[in-house]
């Protein structure tokens, strides 16, 4: 997907040279972005960039256009005042990255909002979807209701018009998927007659794919934004998997009652506030607790990814995961674990008591044993966690 337009960059390029405090400035793509945005912008404002990050580590080190390449592992970010995003695909994620980084505390501009802000959600879906059809991607379809995205295997995803910074909704706007190789090695696992819990589920991409492949599974998916909740029951409906995906608008943590849920973070709203977001109450379970309550007999797989507290779920399933041993996939993210009281090696630590082994994905989709270095390693992706007494494959 091209991630920018003229017309954006030449306004957001106005408004940094009108700012003389605005200099020293990092850019940070993922993809082709960067190169394009090179060239579009003046020999003035290239003046003032330092660096580009790029989140792929084989270009480190190379040049572009004069400028060096950094991996953020490596990239100077205590000298940068601002770090201009230029992916619209991968906005959101490299916004997540940036809030980890203690070293940098200038300003962050994101090329997206410029775009969505200065054309509205009406053109922004428009011209979205002229180029998605041109370049022979999978179209957006109006029902009159919804917007709804058809993935690469004819599963319909709902785009509301709050939901434009999803990330799931903009992977699926690029390529018609989301997570492949997470999606592929969860749907290798499965099978007819299988439980799955699907843990902070967002619009329901695993819960909904792993329906449409085993009719006879049956799915538990947890989203307690309210906003994000509705677009997934939708998702379920569309999609005809009532009967397999029951949707629990529940957080899920080691503990019964409610708590305070952000809101307006999209695929980042977590447990507790955040200054970036609105925040309303929602209940919560633990899943020993909603295991007994809702007679689970059997759970073979868990996903898990609620933006740092995949520890307190852990604690709240200790009988369950004793009972059961459930493969799990957990995405764990340094920077969010801290913001929720403990460190990542906390994890595997709990998991390695009740005979777990800590392995990763690699890029081809298969599993290798993984362990954790310093407490300085920079950690965020999705890693499974096997029972010893399991195969795998």
């Amino acid at each position: 997907m091209k991630d920018l337009d003229d017309d954006t960059i030449k306004a957001l390029e106005n408004r940094i040279l009108s700012d003389e405090k605005c200099r020293r400035i990092l850019v940070w793509s993922a993809g082709g972005a960067t190169r394009y945005f090179l060239s579009v912008i003046s020999p003035k404002f290239k003046g003032r960039m330092i660096g580009i990050v790029d989140s792929d580590e084989k270009l480190d080190g190379r040049k572009m256009d004069g400028l060096t390449i950094s991996s953020p592992a490596k990239a100077d970010f205590s000298s940068a005042r601002a770090i201009v995003i230029t992916s619209e695909v991968f906005h959101n994620e490299i916004r997540k990255q940036i809030k980890g980084i203690s070293a940098f505390g200038g300003e962050t501009i994101d090329l997206f909002d410029e775009r969505l802000n200065r054309l509205g959600i009406d053109k922004w879906l428009e011209q979205t979807n002229s180029y998605v059809k041109k370049n022979g991607l999978r179209p957006i379809l109006f029902n009159g209701e919804d917007a709804l995205l058809l993935t690469q295997n004819d599963t319909l995803f709902c785009f509301e018009r709050t939901m434009q910074n999803n990330q799931i909704v903009l992977d699926i706007l690029a390529s018609g998927q989301y997570e492949k190789r997470e999606t592929d090695f969860v749907l290798s696992r499965l099978g007819e007659g299988k439980v799955m819990l699907d843990i902070g589920a967002n619009v329901g991409w695993f819960a909904i794919h792993a329906a449409k492949r085993y009719p006879g599974m049956r799915i538990h998916a947890f989203e307690p934004a309210p906003a994000t909740y509705g677009t997934l029951v939708k998702n379920i409906r569309y999609n005809q998997v009532e009967k397999q995906v029951s949707a629990h608008q529940l957080a899920v943590s080691d503990k019964e009652g409610s708590v305070e849920f952000t809101s307006t973070l999209d695929t980042g709203n977590h447990i507790g506030k955040d200054a970036e977001g609105a925040t309303v109450r929602v209940p919560c379970t633990g899943l020993d607790a909603f295991a007994a309550k809702h007679n689970l007999s059997r759970v073979d797989f868990i996903k898990c990814d609620i933006e740092g507290y995949e520890l307190m779920m852990l604690l709240g399933a200790a009988k369950l995961i004793e009972r059961h041993h459930p493969i799990l996939m957990l995405e764990i993210n340094e920077a969010w674990t801290h913001r929720a009281g403990y460190k990542p090696q906390d994890i595997p630590a709990l998991l390695a008591k009740e005979g777990y082994e800590m392995l990763a994905l690699d890029e081809s989709g298969s599993l290798a044993p993984h362990s954790f270095g310093s407490d300085k390693e920079m950690l965020e992706r999705n890693y499974v966690f096997v029972h010893k007494g399991r195969k795998t494959k």
